[in-house]
């Protein structure tokens, strides 16, 4: 503190500090809030995995969902449905590996993945997908190997 005029004020060395002290300040608020944008981004963007999710599973036959066999004819009609499931499903653990989701968010997601390509349609659906198609999925293939496609499976019948 200096004295002028007997008032106290700063000299040009305490402003200084002064001035460190709000910058350093300043900094950390602007990397808060840059850490909550990213946080909303993410959000945001797991939200959208979230949407198409839905729309999807609607459009999957409720007997694969509960764990039953579709008949053939059934199997030929939601192929496509299964395969844009299972894309999802590669396309969501892809985004993982790139840290562009919450670990929260992916856990809960691996979960479910996991569970629905345990039900035996979806299973079989997912060996004879994985099969025709030996170069995708990859991301997809690294926490649910395709069992191997065998002559039981129904899909390897379908023309």
């Amino acid at each position: 503190m200096c004295s002028l005029w007997g008032l106290s004020i700063w000299c040009v060395h305490g402003w200084s500090e002064v001035a460190s002290v709000f910058a350093v300040f300043g900094i950390v608020i602007a990397l808060w809030q840059i850490g909550q944008q990213s946080h909303t981004a993410k959000l945001t963007f797991e939200n959208l995995f979230v949407a198409q999710y839905q729309q999807l599973i609607q459009r999957l036959p409720i007997k694969a969902l509960l764990g039953d066999a579709l008949s053939d004819q059934e199997r030929t009609e939601y192929l496509g449905e299964l395969y844009h499931y299972i894309d999802l499903c590669n396309t969501q653990a892809y985004h993982r590996r790139r840290k562009r989701i919450t670990a929260k968010t992916w856990q809960e997601w691996r979960e479910g993945i996991e569970a629905n390509l345990r039900r035996k349609e979806l299973e079989d659906a997912w060996s004879y997908i994985a099969a025709k198609s030996p170069e995708e999925f990859m991301d997809l293939r690294t926490f649910v190997p395709p069992r191997p496609l065998d002559d039981n499976n129904p899909y390897k019948r379908m023309r």
